[in-house]
């Protein structure tokens, strides 16, 4: 219908300028006092009025009513390609909008999926972060009565929960201190900064010199969060080994560091306290510091998980 618009407005508008004698073209406007009948005879008959302005032509010889016929029929002529067109316009347009329906329908429908999908993803992997959680070697904690450490599931566990006591001097273990001098070969082999020397087995005594230092020089609640009081350390247990540099420094340079992130299990250790478990350790972050825990080592660093959490034992500040 819009597509007829131009070629009536040519008709009309031409109607002046050619002084158009109405009761000489009966074909095309029965009321010659309004435009309106024409508007009306244009866009619902193109066909028929053709078909009359031919009729009218043939029958008149007068060469000027002609001229203005067939000015007339080439308007009615475009209008009637313009129906055609608007139709199919009107097809494709309705074409296109099945196709739109159906595109969206689609996008909304992998859209839906891709949800799907995110949400099991994250699902999954909650469960397995959950699983991780779940202490591997939990059992009860045997207290025992001579001042060693606490067991849980055979391991001991030494923490600001659970102490040893002052007397209880086994000095290094043997088979910690053979895999300890493994691990710096296998890093010393890689042109790794680490040295032969440790500082491993500390007596109480040691302990308490120690820490008393650190609470002298920075506070006791500072010294709290790198130095475990005396009766309350590792060391104690001759299980812990602090690595260090060539020079003699503590071991914390990011190559080294990150290598006994990677591999101190291989050999039976696990990097003890680590960034983000101050929490649970009780104990900021000591790259250098390693606990024996034999063959579990692998499955604690599989789950990237504290001792604590994995034995299922208590763990945090001092009662």
């Amino acid at each position: 219908m819009q597509s007829c618009f131009p070629s009536l407005i040519l008709l009309l508008s031409t109607g002046p300028l050619f002084h158009w004698n109405w009761n000489r073209i009966p074909c095309l406007f029965q009321y010659k006092h309004t435009y309106a009948a024409g508007v009306s005879l244009l866009c619902c008959g193109c066909g028929q009025l053709r078909q009359g302005c031919q009729n009218r032509i043939e029958d008149k010889g007068d060469e000027f009513v002609k001229h203005k016929l067939l000015m007339i029929l080439l308007a009615c002529s475009l209008a009637g390609c313009g129906f055609t067109g608007t139709e199919d316009t009107a097809d494709k347009t309705d074409d296109d909008r099945t196709a739109d329906v159906a595109g969206e329908g689609s996008l909304a429908k992998d859209a839906e999926s891709g949800e799907k999908t995110a949400d099991q993803n994250r699902e999954k992997a909650q469960e397995n972060k959950d699983e991780k959680q779940i202490p591997a070697a939990a059992g009860e904690v045997v207290i025992s009565g001579d001042g060693s450490p606490a067991t849980i599931a055979g391991v001991p566990i030494v923490n600001k929960k659970y102490g040893v006591s002052p007397d209880y001097a086994p000095g290094e273990d043997p088979t910690a201190a053979a895999a300890a001098r493994e691990l710096i070969a296998a890093m010393q082999s890689q042109g790794l900064d680490v040295s032969d020397s440790w500082s491993g087995f500390r007596s109480y005594e040691y302990q308490s010199e120690l820490y008393n230092g650190y609470v002298a020089s920075s506070g006791q609640e500072a010294a709290d969060t790198f130095s475990a009081r005396p009766g309350f350390s590792e060391h104690q247990t001759g299980l812990a080994f602090d690595l260090k540099h060539a020079s003699g420094a503590l071991l914390e340079n990011p190559a080294e560091a990150q290598w006994l992130l990677d591999h101190a299990h291989e050999y039976g250790f696990i990097v003890r306290y680590q960034e983000g478990w101050e929490s649970i350790t009780g104990y900021m972050a000591e790259p250098w510091h390693i606990r024996y825990v034999g063959d579990i080592a692998e499955d604690i660093h599989a789950r990237n998980i504290p001792l604590e959490t994995y034995l299922g034992a208590e763990g945090g500040d001092y009662r």
